[in-house]
């Protein structure tokens, strides 16, 4: 339920959106162990024969930052986009550094992902810091299709779910947006 949520809210910010800014920025998270291959940080440990998360790829996530300006029409604030914010993401094993709007390299390791630190900097603007989990993608395609078939649709989906196995499910990372006050 909790993904379902972050996704309708992720649709419904991106509405409010009228046009997003290009992304010229592509970076790739810095493993902070030894033996890392890519951005697998567990290679070592695995080539070792210790018990790690399967390296399941990577990922590219988009990393944007919002903040609000004054509307000539209206006395309510309107969101917009702004580049240039430096933020700092961290998760277990790996760290890296972007300007927005960007993307950022990330692995994944299926229902094992670490959850992301994001921290943030903008001239002018308060610091923020963020957190992104990866979400059961698998379950979220299941649910979208499921509820084309109404109530019993959702039903049906909430059992094939809840009996399925997640450690074969696809997880990635939402698209991470940051909303400097």
């Amino acid at each position: 339920m909790r993904c379902l949520n972050l996704i309708v809210m992720a649709a419904l910010l991106a509405a409010c959106q009228t046009s997003q800014l290009p992304i010229t920025n592509i970076a790739t998270v810095t493993p902070s162990v030894t033996g890392a291959e890519g951005v697998d940080v567990y290679a070592g440990k695995r080539r070792a024969g210790e018990a790690v998360p399967d390296f399941r790829g990577d990922q590219l996530v988009e990393v944007r930052s919002y903040g609000y300006e004054k509307s000539e029409n209206s006395s309510r604030p309107k969101k917009v986009e702004f580049s240039g914010a430096r933020c700092n993401l961290e998760g277990t094993g790996f760290m890296g550094n972007v300007t927005t709007p960007a993307k950022v390299r990330v692995p994944i390791y299926g229902n094992a992902s670490s959850e992301l630190a994001v921290r943030c900097v903008a001239d002018g603007r308060q610091p923020v810091i963020q957190t992104a989990r990866a979400y059961n993608k698998t379950k979220s395609d299941r649910l979208e299709s499921g509820s084309n078939g109404g109530l019993l649709g959702v039903v049906f989906v909430a059992a094939v779910n809840a009996a399925s196995d997640e450690t074969k499910h696809v997880f990635l990372y939402p698209a991470i947006n940051v909303q400097f006050k």
